[in-house]
């Protein structure tokens, strides 16, 4: 998965408090990738990792129906380096088989200006 930080207040209807990242998914799905920030504070055990809780879905491409959403959780260290886990709460009829199934994703934010402009690369595990 390709992100792009966009960092804007959710509109009616949209999940979550914030659009927090914007981009691709390709390999087994392909599509639009989207993550709303629903929590975002720091880590009990560290101050300087950030923990957060969000809501993701992949959409078609073309369409923009929703093909898979979550839920997750996870951190990130002071370095950038994130990591979540989660689950499908929703999914389209052709990927109905995948609701309850577990998602982890992984990589490193890479911040040209800190919470205004980056991109964070990373891998998305569906099992």
């Amino acid at each position: 998965m390709d992100l792009i930080f966009v960092g804007r207040p959710s509109e009616p209807g949209e999940p979550g408090n914030l659009l927090a990242w914007d981009g691709t998914i390709c390999g087994g799905i392909k599509g639009k990738m989207l993550f709303w920030n629903t929590y975002l504070g720091p880590a009990e055990f560290d101050p300087d990792w950030t923990y957060f809780t969000e809501i993701w879905q992949i959409l078609h491409r073309r369409t923009g129906r929703v093909l898979l959403e979550g839920v997750d959780e996870g951190y990130v260290t002071p370095e950038g380096r994130y990591f979540m886990w989660g689950r499908v709460t929703v999914a389209s009829h052709r990927y109905a088989r995948y609701i309850g199934h577990r998602v982890f994703m992984f990589g490193e934010i890479n911040w040209v200006t800190p919470m205004v402009e980056g991109t964070a690369p990373g891998t998305f595990l569906l099992f």
